[in-house]
């Protein structure tokens, strides 16, 4: 019997059990290194040297003959300060202000730059061992990647890793590349392969970052790979910051919407982790099949109970059409480890649901 096909959907939550910044935290990471003011040889922060190097880098680049490095340096400024303005999220405050792109790229070299810190001092960072560089899992123990891992690999031998990826799709809706990482080491602590044997089982892994990522890790690209948590590398955040998109921004890989796009309307089962439920992220996961069975579940950690039954109904807009499965299940009190806790039985008995079209 085949495996049931399931899409996981992962927001921002998912990568902050592991320690990297969301919402206002993020927005004060950038807003202290976007504060570089004017005199910035004399800084001894490294976040805003750093990003002071990357903005004339970008100035140099963008070869405006209207342009000066100080009015780079300005835009970066008002970004500082309308940062204090309690937006809710940097995305939203770029998108709002995208007439600026002086403001836009600053903003999204300040991203960058957070993020590729933050991986640096996550739970996932590498530590040395006699034999490989490996991600410590004592300190993920209470986070959802174990719960993932054994969710996928639990019960199955090398042979049939495969099987496995056809039938899992990820959409990350971050740009960082914490499932990615993990997943890597994850396969290659769990069956000890050696890093090509991971390599090429991992080439069949469907995982799709809507809005970009900061880089392709060393195991997806040879070319211009950003190794997990590179901070303090001038290259690396240049090379991110090409890579982000906001929502609004068009020039989207077609291939990979399309991607998900078939992912979901093939999938017996939808799991939303860590996810914002924004207008605009449902957007982009409806699909075109307007009647079919699934099941879906979600977290909504600290979402009121008048929000929930919204998020609800929003979900089953995209994803259910006309008849959703009724076992939809969104939970304001779990965490992502805590949904696969609840879930344990339910995400492993998904039966392969016949899909009805057209009825």
């Amino acid at each position: 019997m085949p495996r049931p096909k399931i899409v996981f959907v992962i927001g921002a939550g998912a990568s902050a059990e592991v320690g990297l910044p969301i919402g206002s935290g993020l927005i004060n990471t950038i807003q202290r290194n976007v504060d570089i003011g004017f005199n910035v040889t004399k800084s001894s922060k490294p976040g805003p040297a750093l990003l002071t190097g990357a903005i004339r880098k970008k100035f140099e680049l963008s070869r405006d003959p209207n342009a000066t490095f100080d009015s780079w340096i300005n835009s970066c400024l008002r970004l500082r300060d309308g940062l204090g303005q309690f937006p809710l999220s940097i995305d939203t405050y770029l998108d709002t202000h995208a007439s600026d792109t002086r403001m836009v790229v600053c903003g999204k070299l300040a991203i960058a730059h957070a993020i590729l810190d933050a991986e640096s001092k996550s739970e996932l960072a590498l530590m040395a061992t006699p034999y490989a560089s490996a991600i410590d899992f004592n300190k993920i123990k209470d986070t959802w990647y174990p719960k993932l891992q054994e969710f996928l690999f639990s019960g199955i031998k090398p042979d049939r890793i495969p099987e496995v990826f056809e039938s899992t799709t990820f959409v990350v809706f971050n740009y960082d590349r914490c499932l990615e990482h993990f997943l890597f080491h994850s396969l290659r602590g769990y069956f000890h392969f050696d890093e090509n044997e991971t390599k090429s089982h991992l080439k069949s892994a469907r995982i799709f970052h809507p809005y970009g990522q900061i880089g392709p890790l060393e195991w997806q690209s040879e070319k211009d790979p950003v190794a997990f948590g590179k901070s303090g590398e001038l290259d690396a955040i240049l090379k991110a910051t090409d890579r982000i998109k906001l929502f609004t921004e068009q020039d989207r890989n077609q291939t990979e919407l399309d991607g998900i796009n078939s992912a979901l309307s093939d999938a017996d089962a939808v799991v939303f982790l860590g996810f914002s439920y924004q207008t605009q992220n449902m957007e982009l996961l409806k699909t075109p099949r307007a009647k079919r069975t699934i099941k879906i579940f979600g977290t909504a950690l600290n979402c009121s109970e008048f929000d929930l039954p919204v998020i609800e109904q929003k979900v089953l807009r995209s994803l259910g059409g006309k008849h959703p499965h009724k076992k939809s299940v969104f939970n304001r009190n779990w965490t992502c480890h805590g949904l696969f806790g609840e879930l344990h039985h339910t995400l492993k008995g998904i039966e392969h649901i016949p899909r009805k079209y057209g009825e």
